[in-house]
């Protein structure tokens, strides 16, 4: 028999039960939650440590993205991965860039850098740096090497691009409808791929479908489009690998049109071969010639320059002649035809000489730089967009050493090395950090020394002092640095 007072005392009891279960149903007393949210205090199993993940020591060509972004690890007192951990990575050396450089960790506490793009100077020693506040091994430091390109020159056509190893291994990219990037496929390239057959070329030159090749030893190689017989193999077919040109001509250097194709030998005469509708191939007819045939007028020139239908030669006392289309001036001689060479006029002693798609233009040994031709677009660079039958001086107060011509653009280098182009630019060919066209030479932009620069189609490269090659403007494979977008500024090409 339970007493009064015994009672009371059971039923406290049960009421003081009552009451506890109640408070831990409504959270009033909750076990400790030891889950880890990346903050470094007030639980169990904080975050405590960082550590390299991936991507150090890695070495690429200078002026180009790693191909492993950096990334670390965050891991907690327990060593569990620790997440929503902020990390952040900054450049300490070799002026390269990177992007989003604030990270969280993720569910695996791995936080990764966008993008670490090298500096441009081969050689330097880059480094980046990965840090979080209160972790220990902060900061850390990743490291990697840029390496100089590996091509000595450099080759532009219509809608491909080709280099050239110090050794003469061949590189294309960009457009391969027609196996003009020479490794036995019709494949689009964005990066370089090698040339097959394992030939060692002295030079290179490239048109609007074909590319040739030439030997130290003076022997002639073209692949690739083939519809006129620009490739000079007797034939109209297209070729995906080199094919040597017939007739065992002896040549010093190679020049390539749209889609004719030219060649010089050491002792001053010129052979064409290739499409010949408006007498580009200088043999005093309108016949297409599938193997070289000699251009008229027995002259002895020291260069010789292909055009888009037209071809120019510069004898070695400075005189200019040209002959194919002129429907725009681009023969300079003030007439409408030219199946065979016609001096150009005014006279003019030129040191140099460029043609491009409908244009032409030459440095004077003075320095002075003139153009003459079509001029829809400002690739005269006179500051008009009037075509000119005669050669006209360029609005410029800068001293070209070279030029070079593109389609429907131009450019020019001095003897310091500074880039400008001018003319047609939807898509950034001009390399001026816009997609406006320039009738005046425009500064290419990033302050580049170059060693020498080229003109494509609609696109322009040009290899550094410091030996590093960049690409700019049209963007179908052929600036070569993986990528489709079209350029208006200078991008490193990297190594294949």
């Amino acid at each position: 028999m339970i007493r009064r007072h015994e009672f009371s005392s059971l039923f406290a009891i049960a009421l003081s039960c009552a009451l506890a279960l109640v408070l831990t149903s409504c959270g009033g007393s909750q076990a400790t939650d030891t889950t880890n949210r990346g903050d470094t205090t007030g639980t169990a199993d904080a975050a405590t440590t960082i550590a390299i993940n991936a991507g150090e020591g890695q070495s690429t060509t200078a002026g180009v993205a790693v191909a492993t972004r950096p990334s670390v690890k965050v891991t907690t007192t327990k060593g569990n991965p620790a997440s929503g951990v902020s990390v952040t990575f900054a450049v300490a050396n070799g002026g390269g860039s990177i992007t989003d450089s604030v990270q969280q960790t993720n569910t695996s506490g791995i936080a990764t850098v966008g993008r670490w793009t090298l500096g441009a100077a081969a050689g330097t020693n880059n480094t980046l740096t990965a840090s979080s506040t209160g972790l220990t091994g902060s900061p850390l430091t990743f490291t990697a090497t840029g390496v100089a390109s590996v091509f000595a020159s450099l080759a532009l056509g219509l809608g491909h691009s080709c280099g050239l190893t110090s050794g003469g291994v061949a590189y294309c990219f960009g457009d391969n409808t027609s196996g003009q990037l020479g490794d036995n496929s019709t494949a689009q390239r964005l990066t370089p791929v090698a040339v097959s057959g394992g030939f060692a070329f002295a030079s290179l030159t490239l048109g609007g479908g074909q590319t040739c090749g030439l030997t130290n030893g003076g022997a002639a190689y073209c692949w690739g489009k083939n519809s006129d017989g620009q490739l000079g193999d007797g034939s109209t077919t297209d070729r995906g690998t080199p094919l040597a040109v017939s007739g065992g001509i002896v040549f010093a250097s190679l020049t390539a049109g749209t889609t004719h194709t030219c060649g010089l030998t050491s002792g001053g005469a010129a052979f064409c071969w290739g499409r010949n509708s408006a007498g580009q191939l200088g043999d005093g007819s309108t016949t297409g010639r599938v193997t070289p045939v000699a251009v008229s007028g027995a002259h002895v020139f020291a260069t010789l320059t292909a055009g888009g239908q037209h071809t120019c030669g510069k004898t070695s006392g400075g005189a200019a002649y040209c002959w194919g289309w002129n429907l725009d001036g681009q023969l300079g001689d003030g007439s409408n035809t030219g199946s065979t060479p016609g001096a150009v006029s005014g006279g003019l002693t030129f040191a140099s000489l460029i043609v491009g798609g409908f244009h032409s233009c030459g440095v004077t040994t003075g320095g002075d730089a003139y153009c003459w031709g079509y001029n829809s677009d400002g690739q005269l660079g006179d500051g008009t967009t009037t075509s000119r039958m005669a050669p006209t001086r360029m609005s410029t107060t800068v001293n070209f050493a070279k030029l070079t011509a593109g389609n429907y653009h131009t450019c020019g280098m001095t003897s310091g090395g500074s880039a400008y182009c001018w003319g047609h630019n939807p898509n950034g060919q001009v390399g001026d950090n816009s997609f406006t066209n320039r009738s005046t030479p425009a500064n290419v932009s990033g302050g580049l020394t170059f060693a020498n620069l080229i003109a494509g189609g609609g696109h322009t490269c040009g290899r550094t002092t410091g030996g590093t090659s960049y690409c700019w403007g049209e963007g179908n494979g052929q600036l070569g640095d993986g990528s489709l977008p079209a350029r208006p500024t200078p991008g490193v090409v990297p190594n294949p």
